[in-house]
């Protein structure tokens, strides 16, 4: 008989010990953008309050589990720099552990055998749907006394294992950033802990690991809320001390919708591929859910850890923009040294077949001179070899914001014709000496100066956005600058043969 007027309360808080909090990912997929914060928020909780940050492993489902997911999360956290001081821990390694347990609950009568079949349980759901009632376990096996239970599995049956929740009262949850929550305990059915395959469920196996790792604080996404009450209660049945909770809203697309895949990469090692860096990533996901002040955005990572505190947690969603990442991205790119940024760089021209592997191994000045020229411009390392291919191709193709700089005008055909034959004349390549030759020619036609380097810019990039014009061209040499604008004064001729 359960308690008529039950009403489940979390203990008070112990103060007087070490904070101790875990990140508990499953490795049935990649490590993604609300899972990486939902890390970063307890790693920096911890260090903030100089406790414990434990990783563990919910690999119980073993038919979903793989490895090569649980190496990717490992490897993406080891890149963030979300360093564990205690484990990684795996729960199919513990489950001597949860057995033990419910043992317990057994023999206190807090949990029971259920031997519903599947297809009786989805029939009993038919039906409550056709009533439009709420889909709950009817409890029919509550009833089975222990011995008949025991006799049924001797027999062969194989019964899943139902916790028995309290048919009156409520159960209290004191969130850290929701505040208090009550639950109506009648909500909640009998739910299952461990499935007819002998497998035990995600609530019993996450009570059971946070209270024998001693575990103060329990802060994970609000998509987890609907399972603290289930959490709350096993807690009491156990015996354990019941730690706080503190639940972070989700993370929502620009469209409010739950962020996925259609808003672009979602996993860390996607932004890893696509060139972010791991501190610029921490900066924006501290960022998705929790403010300093009003004023500031850059957060390195020491800062961070001072400044954090659950407290500064919003209660409302958080919008994912792309933009500010990219943003932010550009900041953290601008402070590397340039050794870094080269080396960071290289990779990603090598891969887009712009170096061979000697010029990786030791890029010359030139290379290295071109990637230096991109840095103010660049938001991301896998945006490099559009912006600079021009450089490292020999021959080049116009966008169409180019054509229209270049031959819209046909006194450009004059103009390019003249600066070509200058260029050829011109006693030294060099950015001083081709800004001189610029500024004749600009007194010479009565022009601006953009009148000039909009059209040779376009012709010998193919774009309508690229370094300092001068700098460009000898980046590029003079020779395939001669080249192209030799091309242009060709194609110039076919669309302007008058």
């Amino acid at each position: 008989m359960k308690d008529k007027n039950h009403l489940s309360k979390p203990s008070d808080p112990d103060t007087s010990g070490e904070i101790r909090v875990r990140f508990a990912p499953s490795p049935t997929g990649y490590l993604h953008l609300g899972g990486a914060r939902t890390a970063l928020y307890n790693w920096l909780f911890a260090r903030h309050n100089r406790g414990i940050f434990i990783l563990r492993i919910e690999d119980t489902d073993r038919e979903r589990s793989e490895s090569r997911f649980q190496q990717q999360i490992i490897e993406d956290l080891q890149w963030l720099g979300l360093t564990w001081d205690e484990g990684p821990f795996f729960q199919h390694a513990r489950k001597n552990l949860y057995i033990q347990h419910i043992h317990t609950l057994i023999q206190n009568q807090k949990a029971y055998y259920c031997f519903c079949s599947p297809e009786e349980l989805e029939k009993k759901k038919e039906e409550y749907a056709l009533k439009h009632l709420p889909l709950h376990y009817d409890g029919q096996c509550r009833k089975i006394p222990p011995e008949d239970a025991i006799k049924r599995i001797k027999a062969g049956q194989t019964p899943s294992i139902r916790f028995r929740t309290p048919d009156n009262g409520k159960t209290e949850l004191r969130d850290l950033i929701r505040k208090k929550i009550l639950f109506d305990n009648r909500e909640f059915d009998d739910f299952i802990i461990v499935r007819s395959d002998g497998e035990p469920t995600y609530n019993l196996t996450a009570v059971v690991d946070d209270a024998l790792m001693g575990i103060t604080h329990v802060i994970r996404g609000d998509d987890h809320l609907s399972n603290t009450p289930k959490q709350i209660l096993l807690y009491q049945a156990l015996g354990f001390r019941i730690p706080q909770f503190a639940h972070i809203p989700m993370i929502m697309g620009p469209d409010n919708t739950r962020l996925s895949k259609r808003h672009g990469a979602d996993s860390v090692s996607q932004y890893r591929e696509l060139g972010y860096l791991p501190s610029a990533l921490i900066n924006y996901l501290a960022l998705l859910g929790w403010s300093y002040d009003d004023r500031q955005t850059l957060f390195p990572i020491s800062e961070l850890i001072k400044k954090f505190d659950l407290k500064k947690v919003n209660k409302k969603a958080s919008i994912f923009a792309p933009q500010k990442l990219d943003w932010i991205n550009g900041k953290y790119i601008r402070q590397l040294a340039e050794p870094e940024f080269i080396s960071l760089s290289l990779p990603f021209l090598f891969k887009a077949g712009l170096l061979d592997k000697d010029t990786l191994k030791c890029p010359s000045p030139t290379t290295i001179r071109i990637l230096l020229s991109m840095r103010e411009r660049l938001k991301k390392f896998c945006d490099l070899p559009a912006l600079t291919e021009f450089f490292f191709r020999d021959s080049i193709k116009l966008s169409e914001e180019a054509k229209q700089q270049i031959f819209s005008k046909k006194d450009n055909f004059s103009l390019l014709q003249e600066l070509y034959e200058q260029l050829q004349k011109i006693p030294a390549f060099e950015e001083k000496t081709l800004e001189i030759l610029f500024q004749d020619l600009i007194k010479k036609k009565g022009l601006k100066l953009g009148d000039v380097v909009h059209p040779v810019r376009a012709a010998i990039t193919g774009k309508t956005s690229s370094p300092g014009i001068f700098l460009t061209m000898v980046l590029l040499s003079k020779d395939r600058v001669l080249k192209r604008l030799k091309t242009i004064l060709q194609q110039f001729e076919v669309i302007h043969p008058d």
